[in-house]
């Protein structure tokens, strides 16, 4: 589901005049955070996957780019790419609607998108 999110951060409370359903999560939590660099002169996508690269720094989770990066998290707010040695909110768990996250081309099925995360706390399922 490309497109255009909501913005999380809490900017006050206006009349918008409707409501746009956004299903992020799905399932039970918890749902944790943490904040982690991001490798400099990357742009992350918000609620797309992310890996560490050897310097531990966050990057994209690309598929079969690197088979050493394995994703570990998802981008909970987008980074741009101008912003050398930003701190990210980065979720580490919890269940999440595989249709709402920004996934690579080359991962458009549920099953590969639940294998990305296999070994980690987090899980993407589809909603009920």
């Amino acid at each position: 589901m490309a497109g255009s999110y909501p913005d999380l951060l809490a900017h006050g409370v206006e009349d918008a005049g409707r409501f746009d359903q956004f299903d992020l999560f799905a399932g039970s939590g918890p749902w944790h955070t943490t904040q982690m660099l991001v490798e400099d002169s990357q742009a992350i996508e918000q609620f797309a996957p992310v890996a560490l690269n050897t310097d531990g720094k966050v990057v994209p989770w690309v598929s079969g780019l690197d088979p050493a990066l394995e994703a570990f998290g998802i981008m909970a707010q987008p980074v741009d790419a101008s912003t050398p040695g930003k701190f990210a909110p980065i979720f580490i768990s919890g269940g999440f609607n595989h249709e709402a996250l920004v996934w690579p081309l080359a991962t458009d099925t549920l099953a590969e998108r639940q294998a990305v995360f296999a070994r980690t706390p987090i899980y993407v399922q589809q909603l009920l």
